[in-house]
């Protein structure tokens, strides 16, 4: 809490102390009239069409499927796009409404997890003093990592490259296993961590 407390205090100083490119790029989010940020809204307007014609079936999963369909989409010259450029669209695209229900509800059972087991009053602990606060930072890490790759999701098809997509479920496996062997008593942080 206390270290929460000083980030958001260090806040207002960040455009002081960090690079001028970086400053200016925080500056132009939500500026319609960047480039990024217009390249993306006008991939988007495509991308709600070809949903509102895919919604409960997607169009199938790959880069291939969404090249292919997209072309007949297209709004405003941006003929080529490798993907959504958001996690959301881009899973109701390759596989419908039904593939995003799924995948929320699975984010929404893993966080529920991740933070019970984070609570401290949650007595599934056998550890005490520095191991249990080793296992509870081990998951309150492995949360923060997937809400942050979530939270980008909005803006980014976070996916798109196999190794974050592989890295996202290893978290999440990692994360449950963590908490399902300090449930079983058969972690022992000092052997393992």
């Amino acid at each position: 809490f206390v270290a929460g407390l000083f980030g958001l205090m260090a806040v207002p100083a960040l455009p002081f102390v960090l690079p001028s490119s970086i400053v200016s790029r925080f500056a132009s989010i939500g500026n319609i009239g960047d480039s990024s940020t217009s390249y993306r809204v006008s991939i988007w307007k495509s991308v709600v069409d070809i949903i509102k014609d895919y919604f409960f079936s997607g169009i199938g999963v790959g880069e291939a499927a969404f090249k292919n369909v997209y072309l007949q989409y297209t709004h405003e010259g941006i003929e080529l796009a490798p993907h959504s450029h958001n996690l959301y669209f881009q899973i109701i695209l390759e596989v419908g409404i039904l593939g995003l229900i799924l995948f929320l509800l699975l984010a929404a059972l893993f966080l529920r997890k991740a933070f019970s087991f984070f609570d401290r009053r949650n007595s599934i602990y056998p550890y005490e003093g520095r191991e249990e606060l080793r296992l509870r930072l081990l998951s309150a890490a492995g949360a923060c990592g997937i809400i942050s790759m979530l939270l980008q999701g909005f803006t980014d098809y976070v996916w798109y490259n196999y190794r974050i997509f592989l890295m996202f479920w290893m978290v999440i496996g990692f994360t449950v296993a963590v908490g399902r062997a300090v449930g079983e008593k058969t972690l022992s942080p000092d052997r393992y961590l």
